[in-house]
């Protein structure tokens, strides 16, 4: 019974991540990546380069990852891996590109 109890344990700190994935964000025009950790089951998406690393609230489809700071919104296709960042303070858009592999060298 010890044993048993044992592997469920295991097993239920193994998958306490499934649900949580990192994604590397890259633009030509950005010195570094900006890194992503999405946690799909709370709907959540926390950033190195913003918000002091507090996670933030998105909105998950198949589809697409949105999700909003104070200053811009980042809407991030999941098909193709294209990021759409657009300043709310300053007018423009800058698209990019995001990977789950972490990258060797800049993809700009």
């Amino acid at each position: 019974m010890k044993k048993l109890l044992g592997i469920v344990v295991l097993g239920l700190f193994l998958s306490s991540n499934a649900y949580a994935v990192t994604i590397y964000c890259d633009h030509e025009e950005w010195n570094h990546y900006v890194i992503l950790n999405i946690d799909y089951k709370n709907k959540l998406v926390q950033g190195d380069k913003f918000g002091g690393g507090v996670a933030i609230k998105a909105l998950i489809s198949e589809k697409t990852i949105t999700f909003s700071t104070q200053d811009e919104q980042w809407k991030i296709n999941r098909i193709n891996g294209k990021v759409y960042r657009t300043s709310y303070t300053s007018d423009f858009t800058q698209i990019g590109l995001c990977s789950t592999k972490k990258p060797g060298k800049k993809l700009f």
